[in-house]
């Protein structure tokens, strides 16, 4: 009986070996564990992407100084970043305001020109609290003339803020605070004209609604 033991065994190992329901279960089983990992990997896996080394306004040429790379984990989301892979093509501008630190949006990134003119404004009264880089402002002019009784006259309304500069010395000498803003062509030469001789203020405008922003009033 006993040596009829290592017979039957051998039966049944090459009957295991055959059984399909082994084999399917093999099969499922490796299957789980190449998933298990594959899905472990995608989540530790990285993407090297651009980020804004400093505020970034509407309009700016991009330069190797404007951005950072960073190491993140974005998944399917990956392609919706301006890439590190390769650095962007020369003439790159941002559409949109992208602040400090934050990664770079295809959707902000356009390689068509900006038609808007970049123009700074020199400002007696300083900037008002809240108004930065990506800001929108309405432009007004005072007549220069001590004598003159003219309301403050609105030029321009609705300009998008793509600078702001620390205090300087003016014109005459007093401080002053320089911002540069977004300027439709069309209003270019009435700007001009008011930056030329008359008293610029600016004060907070409503909400951009896109890039194109910026009108007479």
């Amino acid at each position: 009986m006993e040596a009829d033991e290592p017979a039957e065994r051998r039966r049944f190992a090459r009957a295991g070996l055959k059984d399909p329901r082994l084999i399917v279960g093999l099969v499922l089983v490796v299957a789980s564990v190449l998933g298990v990992v594959a899905l472990v990997q995608s989540f530790e896996r990285t993407q090297a992407v651009y980020a804004a080394a400093r505020d970034l306004g509407a309009g700016h040429a991009l330069t190797p100084e404007d951005l950072v790379v960073v190491e993140v984990r974005l998944g399917e989301s990956a392609g919706a970043y301006l890439s590190a892979a390769q650095p962007p093509p020369a003439g790159t501008r941002v559409s949109s305001a992208v602040r400090r630190g934050e990664l770079i949006p295809l959707r902000a990134v356009a390689e068509a020109a900006e038609t808007r003119r970049p123009m700074s404004l020199e400002l007696a009264g300083g900037v008002p609290a809240g108004v930065g880089v990506g800001s929108s402002v309405d432009v007004y002019v005072t007549q220069s003339d001590p004598a003159a009784t003219e309301a403050p006259r609105l030029v321009l309304s609705s300009l998008e803020v793509t600078g702001v500069s620390a205090s300087s010395a003016g014109l005459a000498g007093s401080a002053a605070t320089r911002i540069e803003v977004l300027v439709p062509p069309e209003d270019v030469a009435a700007l001009v004209a008011a930056r030329a001789a008359e008293r610029i203020d600016v004060v907070a405008g409503a909400p951009l609604a896109s890039s194109g922003a910026g009108s007479s009033p």
